[in-house]
This record gives structure tokens, C-alpha cells and sequence, in this order.
């Protein structure tokens, strides 16, 4: 059996958010590329790992899922623990109690990873500025 690959054009974790690649946060005077911290952080516990990754919700430009890896059963999860990814507002389907209660009690109270700096939460930083590379 050949090698079986599934390739999105977008593939966003359910219930939760993170920085784009070119947002920074600021970390005293200065400036925080949580962005690449977070991309770091998820090519670093996906790398190498088996993944599997559950559609939730599909529409034209994205794929919303719930995604594992062979060492963690909630990549979600583990990235607000970690402090790399904030909760999603309240919407529609976006908001995930347990996500609210993790980001608050693992990361905020914490300051664990962006929780550590003044950021603009990714949504509005999307909104409010120039598209990103």
C-alpha cells in the first residue's frame, strides 16, 4: 500500500487560536514573535508523530477538526497549557468550556507563554491588520 497523505488548504484546530506567523506580542520593551513561538511549538509536537485529525465542521476555506498525535490526545489542549493558543470568543460552535477553564487555570493565572506579554488576541489582529506572509 502506497503512502496515504490528505492535504488541506486550511486545517484550523477546533475551539481554539493562536498568533500569525508574522504577529508579535510585546514582552517588556520587547517585541514577541509569538507567531513563530507558536509555530515552533506545534511543528515541535507534531513533528515526526503520528497525527490524525477529525473534521468537525468543513466549509469552502477551511477545515475545522480535533487533532491527536501518538503522545498527546488533545493538540488543542496542550497548546493553551502551553500558552501558544488562546480560546476561541463565544460562537456558534467555537467555544469549548473545558478550553476556557484549561487557558485560565494552565496559561493566564500562570503567564505561561503569551499570557507572559501584551497581545492583540489573533481575530482582531487579523481584522485590524495587513495581511500577514
Amino acid at each position: 500500500m502506497g503512502n496515504q497523505q490528505s492535504t488541506f488548504a486550511s486545517c484550523t484546530y477546533r475551539g481554539v487560536d493562536g498568533c500569525d506567523l508574522g504577529q508579535t506580542a510585546t514582552l517588556g520593551k520587547q517585541a514577541l514573535p509569538c507567531g513563530v513561538v507558536a509555530m515552533a511549538w506545534l511543528v515541535t509536537a507534531t513533528l515526526k508523530k503520528w497525527l490524525v485529525c477529525l473534521p468537525v465542521r468543513k466549509d469552502a476555506a477551511v477545515i475545522v477538526a480535533r487533532c491527536a498525535t501518538s503522545e498527546m490526545a488533545d493538540v488543542a489542549g496542550e497548546r493553551l497549557k502551553a500558552g501558544v493558543a488562546v480560546t476561541l470568543p463565544d460562537d456558534l460552535d467555537r467555544r469549548i468550556p473545558l478550553y476556557a477553564q484549561i487557558e485560565r487555570k494552565a496559561a493566564r493565572k500562570t503567564h505561561r507563554g503569551i499570557w507572559a506579554s501584551t497581545f492583540q488576541m489573533p481575530w482582531l489582529h487579523r481584522k485590524f491588520s495587513p495581511a500577514n506572509p
